[in-house]
């Protein structure tokens, strides 16, 4: 068993493909532009980014040096399993739902929504507690998005440039480019924990996670 292409989606001039983890039932999305075939998962092969990034309160964090880093790729999450996949299509929007249940009652739902003729998308996580204890959120990402250089092999840090637009002000905004080595974005020396990741938002505000 490995990871699989599980379904490819067709969103205009964007392709979204969500990959199985067959041993483990975990998921990842990788959003890849229309007609650009990425490599193999064996050639550029990398643990599984989690669909649903969500962390409870007493979850063990993830391993390597996450500890107070990240609060990706939690217990949680990686319990999180793939239970189904719906597609609503209509002609004007494709809507994909992705359904995740953890052994302890939790349920998440991963909405992927796309417009007709829009160049950009809609994300966002429903969790549900069907368990009998009360938990108590921590971490509830909204996308969480892997693969971020699926056309070359290894982390690409001497070529990847990230494009940040930062401010305090919505009027006196300011653009970055950055190398992503600089960034940490590169992974870690060992074979495990999480990647390091960059969060956008605050809390009442949409948030997401790039691994």
């Amino acid at each position: 068993m490995g990871v699989i292409i599980y379904r490819d989606v067709s969103l205009g001039d964007m392709l979204a493909r969500y990959y199985l983890d067959e041993e483990t039932r975990n998921v990842e999305l990788q959003l890849l532009p229309a007609g650009m075939e990425p490599l193999p998962w064996t050639d550029n092969e990398h643990e599984i980014d989690l669909l649903v990034q969500v962390k409870l309160a007493g979850d063990v964090y993830s391993g390597g040096y996450a500890g107070g880093v990240t609060m990706r790729q939690s217990l949680t999450a990686r319990q999180l399993k793939l239970k189904g996949q719906q597609v609503r299509q209509t002609p004007d929007c494709c809507e994909v739902i992705t359904v995740m249940q953890a052994g302890h009652g939790c349920l998440a739902e991963h909405h992927l929504l796309w417009y007709t003729g829009e160049k950009t998308l809609r994300s966002w996580v429903r969790f549900v507690n069907d368990g009998t204890e009360t938990v108590t959120l921590e971490l509830l990402s909204s996308f969480s998005l892997g693969g971020l250089t699926p056309y070359v092999p290894g982390d690409a840090h001497d070529t990847m440039v990230v494009h940040r637009v930062r401010s305090v002000c919505v009027w006196k905004a300011g653009c970055k480019a950055i190398p992503s080595r600089i960034c940490s974005w590169n992974p870690a020396g060992v074979p495990f924990g999480a990647n390091a990741s960059v969060r956008w938002g605050r809390c009442r505000s949409t948030t997401g996670s790039l691994g």
